[in-house]
């Protein structure tokens, strides 16, 4: 029943993919509401952030010509289970071990069905094929849940011919179930677009139980290894390796041209058996490595380090890494549609790539911003069109001003000194509220918690707060105030912004809610 149910399935986003590849009327739904350009860079040709559906952001993108060489996705795996990030908050008393927060990162599908997630995932895929360059590849990362059906889908919309690799992801060392074996890799199904495609062979070193087991130790202490120069399938042709014409062995062909033999014959780097065998001598210093197999041991993430963010699914930046090298260049595009903390950005980042990631969770987006912006990167945060409206408040010398949005309120200290053409401010956060907590999306044990840290420190959600001295709609902020190594945040700013422009503040809590607030100065 599934299987002709994915059948009607493709047959329908195939046709709906058509269609809107010569639709003429289609309306660009998100646009760049914060800017983060640290030089003078095209902003058009800046990196993105989205805030939103990847769905509109693939009709975004191919209604754009933007053509991307990798597409790294972690979708959901439709296990239909509840996956927790843990939050750090910064009360002001506590220097380190800081309280976290189980906060609810997202549900797998919980409430629908197999057949409606095949149904999400077929549409997105036919609209990652389009937004792929010719030599593009996508690399899809799932688990047995659901990758059995992707994999039939896959074949579909990128072509049989098309599948590359299946990779074995080894995501823990072991995993203990009385009932069967321990289940402890994912998958990860690897397609081109087409005949070609980006390819930079991945390489591992040889580990030192490799290298006594195959290699040979000359009297320098360098290792090196024989290589048979013959290749399979009988070829009549004679080499000469010193001592006169050689035909091959049985069943096999001379690799190597005779220029090639004089070479390494100068070289001292043939070596003969007793019998007179030639074999080549090959040094480990002119090697590039082991070629990587599509099984995948070395990549399991550490349970402690830097790189963790907290977020639930997170994975690890050494995965992202070779699979980017292996298949997309420097300033190649990378994107990830289901961006979650924002790995996939971040690695192609400090690779030399462009990027591009995509999460509507607040959370996660937040993550990834602040990742980025760790990079000191040049990006655009696009949103949904209604995103950032003006409000066009006059501010007034007020000592206290509050600010708020239907979920938090903030109690700010404004003071404005007016000289010549120009408005000096002072700004001093005090408190951040939160007025209805189940934007918060946590339970009773956790809120509960939350509320005692804060009635300690009003501040201790606040993760960073932004300053736009002269907005236009979109938020470019001049003056970013976040923590510290040690977690401590500046709580005052002292600015200048000219009279009868509009400035804007936007703060941004460790669960990613935002409050934003203009005025026009007078």
């Amino acid at each position: 029943m599934l299987i002709e149910s994915l059948t009607n399935i493709i047959r329908k986003h195939k046709t709906e993919t058509e269609q809107f590849l010569i639709s003429n009327d289609y309306k660009i739904l998100n646009e760049p509401k914060e800017a983060y350009i640290n030089d003078d860079k095209n902003t058009e040709e800046a990196n993105r952030l989205y805030v939103s559906d990847n769905l509109t952001v693939l009709k975004d993108l191919i209604k754009s010509n933007v053509k991307i060489d990798l597409i790294y996705i972690d979708p959901p795996y439709n296990t239909k289970a509840d996956y927790l990030s843990k939050i750090a908050v910064y009360p002001k008393n506590c220097d380190r071990n800081f309280p976290k927060i189980e906060k609810l990162a997202y549900t797998d599908y919980k409430k629908i069905r197999t057949v409606d997630y095949l149904d999400e995932i077929t549409k997105r895929l036919f609209l990652m094929r389009e937004v792929l360059s010719e030599k593009g590849s996508i690399y899809v990362h799932l688990d047995w849940h659901i990758v059995h059906y992707v994999k039939i889908i896959m074949d579909e919309v990128f072509g049989k011919n098309n599948f590359v690799n299946e990779i074995i992801w080894q995501r823990t060392g072991s995993q203990n179930n009385g009932a069967s074996y321990g289940t402890n890799f994912d998958v990860i199904l690897f397609y081109k677009k087409g005949s070609g495609k980006i390819w930079n062979n991945p390489t591992n070193k040889y580990s030192k139980e490799h290298l006594n087991s195959y290699f040979k130790v000359d009297k320098d202490g360098k290792y090196y290894r024989l290589n048979n120069p013959t290749g399979k399938g009988y070829q009549e042709h004679t080499r000469d390796f010193g001592a006169g014409p050689v035909f091959p062995p049985n069943g096999r062909h001379w690799s190597i041209s005779q220029n090639e033999i004089n070479r390494l014959l100068k070289e001292d780097s043939i070596v003969f058996t007793s019998s007179g065998y030639p074999f080549i001598k090959k040094y480990l210093d002119d090697m590039s490595g082991k070629s990587v197999q599509s099984i995948w041991d070395d990549c399991i993430p550490p349970r402690k380090s830097g790189e963790l963010t907290g977020y639930a699914t997170q994975k690890p930046e050494k995965l992202l890494e070779r699979i980017i090298c292996a298949s997309s260049n420097e300033n190649s595009i990378v994107a990830d549609f289901y961006g979650g903390s924002g790995t996939a950005a971040y690695v192609a980042k400090k690779l030399g790539r462009k990027w591009i990631t995509c999460d509507f969770g607040a959370s996660a987006s937040a993550i990834a911003k602040k990742r980025m912006m760790s990079l000191s990167e040049n990006f655009l945060v696009y949103k949904p069109a209604y995103e950032n409206e003006l409000k066009a408040k006059v501010l007034t010398n007020k000592q206290a001003v509050e600010i708020e949005n239907d979920f938090i309120k903030a109690d700010l200290r404004i003071v404005q000194q007016k000289k010549s053409n120009a408005n000096h401010f002072k700004i001093t956060l005090e408190k951040l509220a939160y007025e209805d907590k189940s934007c918060l999306n946590l339970n009773k044990v956790n809120i509960d918690k939350l509320c005692e840290i804060l009635d300690v420190d009003p501040l201790a959600t606040i993760d960073l707060w932004e300053i736009d001295t002269c907005f236009d709609g979109i938020f470019k902020p001049q003056i970013v105030l976040k923590r510290d190594n040690r977690a401590s945040l500046p709580i005052e700013s002292v600015f200048v912004c000219e009279k009868n422009r509009r400035m804007a503040l936007k703060i941004t809590d460790v669960f990613g809610l935002t409050l934003f607030h203009d005025w026009v100065v007078k």
